[in-house]
């Protein structure tokens, strides 16, 4: 269940919908989205919980083959298309956005 809905991005091939939850959860959702557009099988996709004071996932883009980019607990989080935390960039100031 998503508690704070904030960035979402649909993914270039209109097949996959990813949510940011930055309430309490502190995770990534992704849904299939039907020929209809309607949004299905809604699952965490990935955990960002970092510490009780650090900031929850907030901006999102995806890039061409699919990785996915999140401001996230101490900088740039990057998940492949499978769900798998690659790394994290850290940055010297916490990140609000991707533009």
């Amino acid at each position: 269940m998503i508690t704070a809905a904030c960035p979402h991005v649909l993914v270039r091939d209109g097949k996959r919908f990813y949510v940011d939850d930055d309430g309490e959860q502190k995770n990534i959702r992704v849904y299939d989205v039907a020929a209809d557009g309607s949004l299905t099988n809604g699952r965490v996709f990935g955990e960002e919980k970092g510490a009780p004071h650090e900031d929850a996932p907030d901006g999102i883009k995806v890039d061409k083959p699919g990785h996915i980019f999140v401001t996230g607990p101490k900088g740039i989080w990057v998940w492949d298309p499978d769900g798998h935390h690659l790394g994290t960039i850290e940055m010297p100031e916490q990140p609000a956005n991707l533009t």
